[in-house]
């Protein structure tokens, strides 16, 4: 189909690929992903279409959304040691317009984009990832808007952290 939930490619497709070694598969998914990124912030939409269909995108995502590229990034580095993919020039997505930029960055600077947004959503006073839009289990939505820049998950805590470490590495 046209429609990828980011948090979902970055985990069954992407799992699967590696699992029957096809990282070029993976390279291939790592770059559609990163030129889905928002312009203005660096996050990325909750799910996202594609070719003629790219102007249909959620307009925000959940908390824990932010970290799974990093992660798969961190994944097919480790695995491959392509460290080539860090220059690929990539177009982001407009929050305005939902379609690509002309604009191009490396995805090393798509990354540092990520990785501010990151720090920059952090629970005042700590390192803890703020639960922004929500989380992956729909039942753990808050009722009371005001907690998602107070509330933190500790499962996507957990993610940023192992993630920031394979990644620093």
């Amino acid at each position: 189909g046209v429609v990828w939930g980011t948090r979902d490619v970055c985990q069954g497709p992407v799992e699967y690929f590696f699992a029957m070694n096809k990282p070029e598969i993976v390279r291939s998914i790592i770059l559609t992903i990163y030129s889905n990124q928002f312009d203005n912030d660096g996050n990325w939409p909750q799910w996202f279409m594609f070719d003629k269909f790219e102007e249909i995108k959620a307009d925000e995502s959940h908390g824990d959304i932010i970290v799974w590229p990093l992660k798969v990034v961190s994944d097919y580095l480790a695995m491959t040691k392509d460290f080539s993919i860090l220059e690929e020039p990539l177009a982001y997505s407009s929050r305005e317009t939902f379609t690509q930029t002309k604009e191009k960055e490396t995805l090393l600077q798509h990354i540092d984009k990520q990785i501010t947004y990151i720090e920059n959503n952090f629970l005042e006073g700590t390192f803890l990832s703020c639960y922004g839009d929500g989380d992956w289990d729909d039942t753990l939505q808050p009722a009371n808007q005001s907690l998602k820049k107070n509330m933190a998950s500790s499962w996507t805590v957990a993610l940023t952290y192992q993630t920031l470490k394979l990644f620093s590495e």
